[in-house]
């Protein structure tokens, strides 16, 4: 038997023991409760953060992609220049060799590649009429505009990179 003097005793510590149990239990569940708000709005933050990240990426691919269509189009303007160029100079020195050449008929000016012993246009030498020097300069005058050109392509890509 437990004597009567240790029954408030026991029934002090059997309360102490629910009391600890009972806010234990929802202390933790409380607990769990705030870890988890904690994470979903460090998850939401992450998220909105990712989306802002993405959404810069973007503008700036899309500004790039802007940017390196107006250098390919500009690109290819000026490589079609360079082909008009190539093709006035062709003309140019077959318009001097016919005007030059001794048994033109009639002055009439041959195709490209079909006056015999006369380089194809476009071939280096051969300007038998006009001189070599001409065709030389010729063919420096254009190395000069295609390297210009080429220059103001590069600097057109480079300086919106600086």
């Amino acid at each position: 038997m437990i004597p009567w003097k240790l029954l408030p005793y026991l029934a002090g510590l059997i309360l102490l023991i629910g009391a600890y149990g009972y806010g234990h239990h929802n202390g933790k569940a409380s607990s769990e409760a705030a870890w988890q708000a904690r994470w979903d709005a460090r998850n939401i933050s992450e998220a909105k953060a990712a989306a802002a990240a993405t959404a810069a990426n973007q503008a700036a691919l899309n500004e790039a992609q802007r940017h390196n269509d107006d250098i390919l189009a500009k690109l290819n303007d000026r490589t079609a220049e360079v082909a008009a160029v190539a093709r006035d100079r062709d003309l140019a020195r077959r318009l001097l060799r016919a005007a030059n050449a001794a048994g033109a008929p009639g002055g009439a000016v041959p195709e490209a590649g079909h006056q015999p012993g006369i380089a194809a246009p476009g071939g280096s030498g051969g300007d038998a009429g006009a001189g070599p020097l001409l065709g030389l300069v010729a063919d420096a005058l254009t190395e000069c505009r295609v390297n210009a050109d080429r220059l103001d392509a590069l600097q057109d890509e480079i300086r919106p990179q600086l």
